[in-house]
């Protein structure tokens, strides 16, 4: 007579349904998520326009988003010109007096102080700690201080921007 193992391909056969079974719910819910996140986007939105009249709701909704609603920041935009300037002098970076922007020293000269070497019409960052006008116009061109827009120039491209400084 003959035996048959049953257990190893009543295993297999589980294994396999298993396997079957979990795709097609990944599946399933793959097709779902969009669904999902158009919904919670709507929610969302009805509840900003319902907060918009009311300082403290408006505050609330936005204390509960991620990020506290910070959910688009430019890093040349979220420090302040005058760590911007502190890290150009501490980095012995020069500034183009002309453009009010940093540009890079040659190899320091040697000697008892070693001071950064600046190409002609530059002057070492450390200089603006010096000179209240220099230390101003770079503070007004890393920063939207003093800026006025108008059509032709907006505060995103108005010649302020550090992200080439650096």
């Amino acid at each position: 007579m003959r035996k048959f193992r049953v257990a190893p391909l009543a295993t297999a056969l589980t294994t396999a349904c298993a396997v079957l079974f979990i795709t097609a719910a990944s599946a399933t819910a793959a097709e779902n998520e969009p669904e999902k996140q158009a919904s919670a986007a709507e929610r969302t939105a009805q509840e900003l326009e319902l907060a918009r009249t009311n300082p403290l709701a408006l505050h609330d909704f936005l204390k509960r988003m991620p990020k506290g609603a910070d959910l688009h920041n430019h890093l040349d935009g979220a420090v302040y010109a005058e760590t911007f300037i502190r890290v150009g002098a501490e980095d012995e970076l020069c500034v183009d007096t002309t453009a009010k922007a940093f540009s890079k020293s040659q190899p320091t000269e040697a000697g008892s102080e070693p001071q950064p070497v600046c190409e002609a019409g530059d002057v070492p960052a450390a200089e603006a700690y010096k000179n209240q006008r220099l230390y101003d116009g770079l503070v007004d061109s890393f920063s939207m201080r003093g800026f006025v827009s108008s059509e032709a120039v907006t505060g995103r491209d108005g010649g302020r921007s550090t992200g080439e400084l650096l």
